[in-house]
């Protein structure tokens, strides 16, 4: 068994992703430097077994087997024994062997190349020493130890303590590894001993602060982060942490693996200025490990499928990587599920939570076959996937793993309740992202768990709708009957004709989409809005976009909207998309709204399937009213004396002169409300006059008063 050595160069099978990246940058696999000992394939020695050792023997022969050579183009020679030393059944007779080679940089050096241990005596005290060290296998045959050896320098104190406690064959077997070992560690303890308690610390020895096992903090998106380190790789310039963080896939709860890295610096630098460093020496660690918790608590909370509010960042997969937008207060919906499905991303590879077990992921990961030799990049190779590397601030940047689109089964909505629970010991380690869809940038993208909030229903939208209060029961009276008892509206072929289509019909702005936003508000549903343009215009993008939108509408519960459906339900005969609409819609089960401008040129085939039709006329003056009402009166503030302070009577029956539709009338009251934030009061008929200025014509103005 061959042990991870410190600092040696990283060789690369592949690369890694994470939740925030959008560039891509190379590890450097060239890095040497009087520190930096590579394990070399010109290290190899001869493992043929010339001489037969008893098993009973092997290693209790309590003496140092030394080798030497003048350089790497060398043989390695023996100092005493046969020039058969070399061999395997010669060396293993003996307690320790050390590899030793001149140094080149210094005339009267030598450089340990590695130390090999076979006394069952010191492997057994080494495995309580090296308990909970990470990719760390102690009970195997050949046990060895290349360069400057991190583990020890990690244990270094726990070995020296181990060695005075321990008696006699066994202290003197270990007493042999600490003379081989001493002069190779102590000036790196040394020196990092005296630097840590100050909180300072070298890129030479940066990477003494991460030791296997141990959890490390890493700032990234504004968001607090902790990983378990699973190895270290240095490099020329910079050094490399191998993490383990909990995701998940949709499916499970898991493991991923990535990269951290942190880019060479001169001089010393204070800990608490690295942006990755060791949790437990990080300021108020015990504060951040409660609220890692907490939020950790509330991310597995939302596994599952989740209609949210959203008001913060959130991160959409583009070219590769990753981008960030801003969104305030939006509508969202959590599905780990479903984007798995959807979003094209590629599959996460996730690892078995056991995986955690640090002394199960030293038996799985490092245990080799006796005869196999030294490579440079032994157990440190990157997971095979493509890498993304993320620019962070103060020289780090992080690398995770991708993944790959796979079609999954649905579930029930909420959570999911077959995943494992979790320990607060795991919860620290749970990404804060969740994967779900943006209902308002129609987008599957990544949610961070602290911007989430409860989405809060306006149930008084439907009583504000400007519909004839007899269509109004109707509507919400069919659509509760369908929701209550969806068997009641199934067909007779089993599956088809479960869903309630519900046809809108008239001009532009006169309250259909409007009337679909009230009923899921009402009936706090999702509502999932999709226009014609977001389809395509051949029938097989519109059967894949048109069925996944009516697959994920029917896990979510959702309300969907069509709108302006002429397209693909105007008469077939001018039309080939029809039938192809036709047969996703006729198995939908959930409440389907369609929009059109333009009733007369739908398809009968269609037609026939309605449910529900309602015509809309053109509003008049008295539905204006109404509007503007309704609309400003959301808008009104109290003054000082607490007293409503709103626009007149008169004022809104003089607007309601104006020919404009409902949409128009939104879209000034919205641009009014700007106009009045920044006088910090209600909607006046002084900011209203100032929008009508630029958005309405003369001709339409109705002999409107302008008031200011």
């Amino acid at each position: 068994m061959r042990t991870s050595c410190l600092p040696r160069p990283l060789r690369r099978r592949g690369s890694v992703s994470d939740d925030s990246s959008s560039s891509s940058s190379e590890l450097t696999t060239s890095s040497t430097s009087v520190w930096n000992l590579k394990r070399r394939s010109d290290h190899k020695v001869n493992r043929e077994s010339e001489h037969s050792v008893p098993s009973a023997k092997i290693g209790m022969r309590a003496e140092c087997l030394e080798f030497y050579r003048s350089s790497h183009k060398k043989t390695w020679k023996a100092k005493k024994g046969p020039p058969s030393a070399t061999a395997i059944g010669f060396r293993e007779q003996y307690a320790v062997a050390a590899w030793r080679e001149k140094d080149t940089q210094r005339d009267d050096g030598v450089n340990l190349v590695m130390v090999e241990i076979h006394s069952p005596l010191i492997k057994e005290v080494l495995a309580r020493v090296f308990v909970g060290y990470r990719n760390l296998a102690i009970n195997v045959r050949l046990l060895e130890f290349y360069g400057i050896p991190a583990p020890f320098v990690h244990r270094w104190e726990k070995f020296l303590a181990a060695v005075d406690q321990a008696k006699g064959e066994t202290r003197r077997h270990l007493n042999l590894l600490k003379e081989v070992l001493e002069p190779q560690i102590r000036d790196v303890v040394l020196e990092a001993r005296d630097l840590v308690p100050r909180g300072l610390i070298s890129f030479q020895l940066l990477w003494t602060l991460f030791e296997p096992g141990k959890l490390v903090y890493y700032e990234t998106s504004k968001q607090d982060r902790a990983y378990l380190v699973d190895s270290v790789v240095c490099n020329r310039d910079d050094v490399v942490l191998w993490i383990w963080w909990i995701d998940y896939d949709g499916e499970k709860l898991g493991l991923s693996r990535g990269g951290l890295t942190i880019d060479k610096f001169e001089g010393f630098k204070d800990i608490q200025d690295l942006k990755i460093m060791p949790l437990e020496l990080k300021k108020n660690s015990e504060q951040v490990k409660t609220s890692l918790i907490d939020r950790g608590r509330r991310w597995r909370s939302l596994l599952g499928s989740y209609h949210k509010t959203y008001d913060g960042t959130y991160l959409q997969a583009s070219g590769g990587g990753s981008v960030k937008h801003w969104v305030e207060d939006v509508p969202i919906m959590i599905d780990g599920k479903m984007y798995a499905k959807y979003a094209g991303q590629n599959e996460l590879d996730l690892e078995d939570l056991e995986l955690l077990d640090n002394d199960r992921i030293g038996r799985l990961s490092t245990a080799r076959k006796d005869h196999e030799l030294p490579t440079e990049s032994t157990s440190l190779d990157g997971p095979q996937s493509t890498s993304i590397s993320v620019p962070a601030k103060d020289g780090a940047s992080q690398k995770t793993s991708s993944s790959a689109v796979t079609k999954r089964s649905d579930s029930a909505k909420g959570e999911d309740t077959a995943l494992a629970d979790l320990t607060d010991d795991q919860y620290l380690l749970c990404t804060p992202w969740l994967r779900g869809y943006c209902f308002s940038r129609k987008a599957w993208v990544m949610f961070m768990t602290d911007s989430v909030k409860d989405k809060t229903w306006n149930e008084e939208a439907y009583e504000h709708l400007v519909l004839k209060p007899e269509d109004k029961s109707t509507l919400r009276t069919f659509v509760d009957s369908q929701l209550k008892s969806p068997k009641d509206f199934d067909d007779v072929l089993r599956g088809k004709g479960k869903g309630v289509i519900v046809l809108l019909s008239g001009p532009h702005g006169v309250g259909k989409t409007l009337t679909a936003e009230s009923i899921a508000e009402v009936i706090k549903r999702p509502l999932y809005s999709l226009s014609e343009s977001e389809l395509g215009n051949d029938t097989g993008g519109l059967e894949d976009g048109l069925g996944e939108v009516l697959d994920v509408c029917e896990r979510w519960t959702a309300v969907l909207l069509l709108e302006e459906c002429d397209m693909f339900l105007a008469d077939r005969s001018r039309n080939r998309l029809v039938p192809a609409t036709l047969r996703l819609m006729e198995y939908h089960r959930g409440v389907l709204f369609l929009t059109t401008n333009h009733h007369e040129q739908l398809d009968s085939a269609f037609t026939s399937q309605v449910d529900l039709s309602l015509q809309y006329p053109a509003l008049d003056q008295a539905a204006r009213l109404k509007i503007w009402t309704n609309l400003l009166k959301k808008n009104a503030l109290s003054d000082e004396e607490g007293k409503v302070t709103s626009m007149t009577e008169d004022e809104l029956e003089d607007l309601s002169r104006i020919e404009v539709n409902g949409r128009d009338i939104r879209g000034i009251v919205k641009t009014s409300r700007l106009l009045a934030a920044k006088d910090a009061s209600s909607v006046q008929m002084k900011h209203v006059d100032q929008v009508l200025r630029m958005r309405v014509p003369a001709n339409r103005m109705a002999g409107h008063q302008m008031y200011y």
